[in-house]
């Protein structure tokens, strides 16, 4: 096996910083008592408004992200079976989309950050959060911030039982 040497080590890492890599895990707290037979229709909660900060990525990006995040949870959701119905819904799909250090998905350049999408659901007008995943991912470099928010919405409700 030949040896990479200091230089073959130098240029290896040099290339993965360029190209960015992440580390994506999810978790759960679902309410397994909760039986998801009366659910059909969902909806989601309003976001919180996005207001440009110092430091963090510009508003249309922000905003970018969360419409993948929030088109991607309905369509997972209705491959699952449940219907979008925002005037009549059996349950509320709530979610926040950032990163630790701020309001973004993206780190800033050259520096590692952890992104991290919450998702919950709640009964209408109630707050009782039946279901509950999150998705960390740890940021290095460059990434596609829309596709790690795909991944981590797929692996999110994978753990939704189906209809």
């Amino acid at each position: 096996m030949r040896r990479l040497g200091f230089f073959g080590v130098a240029a290896l890492l040099a290339v993965l910083a360029s190209t960015g890599c992440t580390s994506l895990r999810v978790e759960f707290d679902p309410d397994r008592s909760r039986d998801f037979v009366d659910l059909q229709r969902f909806s989601f909660a309003p976001g919180p408004d996005l207001r440009p900060s110092a430091g963090q990525a510009d508003v249309a990006e922000r905003q970018r992200n969360r419409d993948v995040a929030r088109q991607g949870l309905r369509q997972e959701l209705e491959k699952k079976g449940y219907e979008h119905d925002s005037v009549k819904p059996d349950y509320i799909v709530h979610f926040w989309l950032g990163r630790s250090s701020g309001d973004a998905f993206q780190p800033y350049e050259g520096q590692a950050a952890r992104g991290e999408l919450d998702v919950w659901f709640s009964r209408p007008g109630k707050n009782d959060r039946f279901w509950t995943g999150w998705a960390y991912v740890s940021l290095y470099g460059r990434i596609d911030a829309e596709q790690e928010v795909r991944k981590a919405v797929e692996l999110l409700v994978a753990d939704v039982p189906a209809r």
